[in-house]
Formats: structure tokens, sequence, C-alpha cells
């Protein structure tokens, strides 16, 4: 929450959230723009990723997951260093964190999305039961 406002207010449009076309500047023709036919396809449409980097948000992913987030995704490097600096971290590794959120996430839509680097470390995050991969082309 940030100034009152959750992360859902400010990704939706009015009606919904408080989300403006401000956000991206005037338009060089705002006549160019049907904005409520914008606000509606963007309400319908629009994608809403959390990145986990921390051992606090690994904890409470399940808070962060509510309606209207479509996917928690993990930032590795920045996750590790969370752990580090946290002597008494209840996880050890990533991948401890991964089966923690997707624990969290069994019962919801929210998919759980991490890259992977080689086909086998791939296989392994499907096998763990990660939803969305970001990988390589041609993998």
């Amino acid at each position: 929450m940030v100034g009152g406002l959750t992360l859902l207010d400010e990704a939706k449009y009015f009606e919904f959230g408080t989300r403006n076309l401000a956000a991206f500047g005037e338009p060089a023709n705002p006549a160019s723009i049907d904005r409520l036919a914008y606000a509606d396809w963007w309400n319908s449409n629009g994608f809403l990723a959390i990145q986990l980097e921390s051992v606090e948000a690994v904890i409470n992913a399940g808070k962060l997951a509510k309606p209207g987030v479509d996917l928690l995704a993990f930032g590795p490097n920045d996750l590790r260093f969370s752990m580090e600096s946290l002597p008494h971290s209840p996880f050890k590794t990533v991948d401890e964190c991964i089966r923690h959120v997707l624990e969290q996430m069994k019962d919801s839509t929210v998919q759980v999305s991490l890259g992977a680097a080689t086909a086998e470390e791939r296989d392994r995050l499907i096998e763990m039961g990660v939803t969305v991969l970001q990988v390589a082309p041609g993998m």
C-alpha cells in the first residue's frame, strides 16, 4: 500500500481504480484516443504481475496475490541478497522460496513465474509446479 492506495487501485482505470491516462503523458493528438474504450479494454485485458525479491515478499505471497493479480514472478538474485542479509531466514534456497509460494498459490488462479537458463532447469521448475517460464528462444 502506498499513500493509502493499493497496487490494484493503481492498476485499474476509473470505476475500478485510480489509474488515469496522465501516467503516460499527454498524447500528441488527444482526440485520437477513445479514452473510455481504452480504459474498458485495459480493465478487461491488463496483466498485473508482482516480482518477489525479498524474504518478506515470499512469506506474504498469499496476501499479495489478491483478486486482480495475475502472476507472481521471482527475482532470484535480489531474493538471494535478501536471504543472505537475514541470519535467521526461514529459507536457505530459492527453491525453498518457490515451494513456499507454490503452496500458498495452490488454490489460486495466480500463476508463478521464474526464468530458466537451461533445459534441465526448465524441466525441474515444471516438475516443481512453476506455471510460467521465461526461457531462451528455441528452448
